[in-house]
């Protein structure tokens, strides 16, 4: 399982196959020890199966709890299933007018493991009308309205 934590710029990994966890091996290479995943933190597990894993309960964390976000790279998870444009907009502190898309982050991908490619969104490129041809021509996948479901993680850059 890893985690990126963005506060600190580095990997937490945790694995159950080490008999401590995995760390000897997370030191071993830099890493933190993954021991707590909070509320809206992104994290990537590595499964030998398919398995199923019950949520914790509790208040949903909007899209607009992360307006403080940090910059650089952040993985998130958002309970309310934005469209990254929206996404986007909930970043804004100040909402913007309407029709206007803001610059709140500077790029959002997410996996999918099924196709084995990036969905991809930027929303510079939303709001000079370029953004499905960047995708196509890099063979990305496009969200469209595509929503993201809450137990979803995905990497927002933010400026």
């Amino acid at each position: 399982m890893w985690q990126w934590q963005a506060s600190k710029m580095k990997w937490a990994f945790y694995s159950p196959s080490f008999g401590d966890g995995g760390a000897s091996y997370a030191l071993g290479k830099g890493y933190d020890l993954l021991t707590l995943i909070g509320a809206g933190d992104g994290f990537w597990v590595n499964a030998k199966s398919t398995f199923s894993m019950q949520l914790p309960s509790g208040a949903m964390i909007t899209s607009a709890s992360f307006q403080n976000m940090p910059s650089g790279w952040n993985l998130v998870a958002v309970g309310d299933s934005p469209t990254p444009s929206w996404f986007n907009t909930a970043l804004s502190v100040t909402p913007p007018s309407a029709g206007d898309t803001p610059i709140d982050l500077i790029t959002l991908w997410a996996w999918d493991y099924l196709q084995g490619n990036w969905y991809f969104y930027a929303p510079n490129l939303e709001k000079n009308g370029t953004l499905s041809s960047f995708i196509q021509s890099n063979n990305y996948l496009e969200f469209g309205t595509n929503k993201h479901v809450p137990v979803m993680g995905f990497w927002v850059n933010r400026p």
